[in-house]
């Protein structure tokens, strides 16, 4: 049974180590995220280029040409599942580590931020299995990635503030329980939550429009993650490393920086599927 049972003053206070500098890190991140930007004024190029297949193109050609053809046309979805399915692993991998780190030291919110991490990162799963037909799907990939991206920043947003949330209430309770059913039963949730949502946008044969090459907005869809991300950088994890100033409370306020970097390069850069801005915004995803 994962139990806070300990009232708010029992609650660990670890302070961060020597050497760790939040500022320096901080700094560092942003020079990261700001870095392609740079790369991309200097004339790199981050899209996966692909070759479409089409009757002409495949006239004539060998079985193994062909396969070859068949290889090339689907360089951007191997990019795009790559780059899915590393962010994906990365919140599998933290929730792990956070499950670890809580029998070492008895912190309740790691395991409560790491299942929401892994309910986030289940979306993403969905959404790449979609993209890659392994769900059922009749929406056109055209649509149904940028469509279900959005959704899903959005929804990887929103589970976090729940997750913390949680967090928070339990410390307002004075240690409120938090058992393995609880847990148990919201992850299921969230997880049958996102696979719904994505089912049914990959069933859906009319999605809305959420890419304008050419205005200044490329995706809007993409400015409206920005407002849980900022309630979770500007209100909700501050409050939560007041409680809890260790290294894992710090770097989970840090990471805004890239997951606000990320809905920047798709919403005022990315116009096309596998372009430079969308495979840097992935990149940023999984960094973050």
């Amino acid at each position: 049974m994962i139990t806070a049972d300990a009232s708010v003053s029992h609650v660990p206070q670890r302070e961060l180590p020597i050497g760790f500098n939040p500022f320096y890190w901080a700094l560092g991140v942003t020079a990261f995220c700001a870095l392609p930007l740079t790369l991309l004024a200097l004339g790199f190029d981050f899209s996966t280029r692909t070759a479409p297949l089409t009757p002409e193109n495949v006239a004539g050609l060998s079985t193994r040409d062909l396969a070859e053809a068949a290889h090339l046309a689907l360089r951007g979805s191997y990019s795009h599942t790559l780059l899915e399915w590393s962010a994906t692993a990365a919140a599998m991998f933290l929730c792990l580590m956070a499950f670890l780190q809580y029998r070492l030291n008895g912190d309740i919110s790691l395991p409560v931020i790491g299942v929401a991490l892994v309910c986030a990162g289940a979306m993403d799963a969905f959404h790449t299995f979609a993209a890659d037909r392994l769900i059922p799907a009749v929406a056109d990939n055209q649509d149904l990635i940028p469509f279900t991206w959005a959704i899903c920043r959005l929804f990887n947003a929103t589970i976090q503030l729940v997750g913390v949330g949680i967090v928070l209430t339990s410390f307002r309770d004075e240690g409120k329980q938090i058992g393995n059913g609880v847990l148990a039963v919201i992850s299921g949730v969230f997880i049958l939550a996102a696979y719904s949502i994505v089912s049914y946008c990959a069933n859906t044969s009319t999605l809305p429009q959420t890419t304008f090459p050419g205005s200044s907005i490329t995706r809007p869809f993409d400015i409206y993650p920005l407002v849980p991300f900022a309630i979770l950088g500007l209100v909700v994890y501050p409050l939560y490393l007041r409680r809890y100033r260790n290294v894992f409370s710090t770097m989970l306020l840090i990471s805004i920086i890239p997951n606000v970097a990320t809905q920047l390069y798709m919403a005022f850069g990315s116009s096309a599927l596998h372009d430079s801005a969308f495979n840097i915004a992935h990149g940023l995803k999984a960094f973050s």
